[in-house]
């Protein structure tokens, strides 16, 4: 079984505020089959959160499945339960510092990498800020592909819209 890994700038209280770890273009069914997700901070982005430094993985979450995000093409990962962690200089340990800010690695190996032990974290309920709950506004390509999908009597995902300037 794998877990995924991501790189990002959010806190736990963004996430809160989103509904998970986002957003994401990552594969919708790989995350929907994996274990867990570990965010690990990226101080990169101007607007990211400073708590930790760069690199540190703090966060594992268990897989709850994934959302769509307000940005089409993009996803965000749902956690039922989190555990706080403080890893430094994970990212590269963990993923050898590819560029891409999300990783899918066989648990036990991500784990092992870690050193940590799932059955010592200390669990902890996650809850979606209220506002979460409130329908989001669908992009145009979104709601396209949605019309298209529906006209052909064929899945969302099977349509891929590109622009030609």
């Amino acid at each position: 079984m794998e877990s995924v890994v991501v790189f990002t700038g959010k806190d736990r209280s963004t996430m809160t505020q989103e509904g998970g770890s986002g957003h994401w273009a990552a594969r919708d069914d790989r995350i929907s089959n994996a274990e867990y997700v570990v965010c690990v901070r990226n101080r990169r982005e101007q607007w990211a959160a400073t708590d930790l430094e760069h690199g540190t993985a703090f966060l594992v979450g268990k897989i709850a499945g994934t959302t769509p995000a307000p940005y089409d093409g993009r996803v965000i990962i749902k956690f039922s339960e989190y555990a706080e962690i403080n890893v430094p200089d994970s990212w590269k340990a963990i993923t050898g510092g590819q560029r891409f800010p999300v990783a899918y690695i066989e648990t036990n190996k991500l784990f092992n990498a870690l050193g940590i032990k799932l059955e010592s974290l200390e669990w902890k309920p996650f809850q979606e800020s209220p506002e979460q709950d409130e329908p989001r506004s669908k992009s145009p390509f979104t709601e396209a592909k949605e019309w298209l999908a529906k006209q052909l009597n064929i899945d969302a995902d099977s349509i891929e819209i590109h622009i030609r300037a």
